[in-house]
Parts: C-alpha cells; structure tokens; sequence
C-alpha cells in the first residue's frame, strides 16, 4: 500500500533461486483495490510468497509517471527498511 498510495505501479516480483536462477513474475499492482484483491488470493491460497524460498529477499520492478514520486518511494522503503543495499 505504501507504494500504489503514492502513485507507484509495482509491475513485478523477482528472487534469485540458487538453481533456477532469476524467477520472475508480474504483478501489476497500481491501486488499493489491486493490493486488496492479491492479498485476497494469497490468504485465500494459503500459498507461500515467494520471498519465502529466499529468506525474504527479493526485488519488485516500479513505475511511475514522474521520478519524483519514483524518489519518495525509494525514501518510504528505505525508512522502513525494505532496501537491500
């Protein structure tokens, strides 16, 4: 939610599998409704995330109209402690 509420797309979700390589899958979330909807279907599923098959670590792919917003985002999740330097 902190991303889509500042107009941010997360388009993606990657990990690093030490055998598959790079696993990649999209997301397309942009808005609230969307963020509902995959939280919806992940405890519904009762699925694992992926993140799980890497301790927690992986990466999203971002959009947004103006780098502006692309820049707050990276402070929100660096406040938070969501970057992996």
């Amino acid at each position: 939610m902190a991303l889509v509420d500042l107009g941010v797309k997360v388009v993606d979700v990657v990990v690093q599998h030490p055998i598959y390589g790079e696993i990649r899958r999209p997301l397309m979330i942009q808005c609230p409704q969307d963020v509902r909807e995959f939280m919806g279907k992940l405890n519904h599923s009762g699925a694992e995330l992926l993140c799980e098959l890497t301790g927690g670590i992986h990466l999203h792919t971002i959009e947004a109209p103006r780098e502006d917003l692309l820049e707050r985002a990276r402070q929100v999740m660096e406040t938070r402690g969501y970057l992996v330097k």
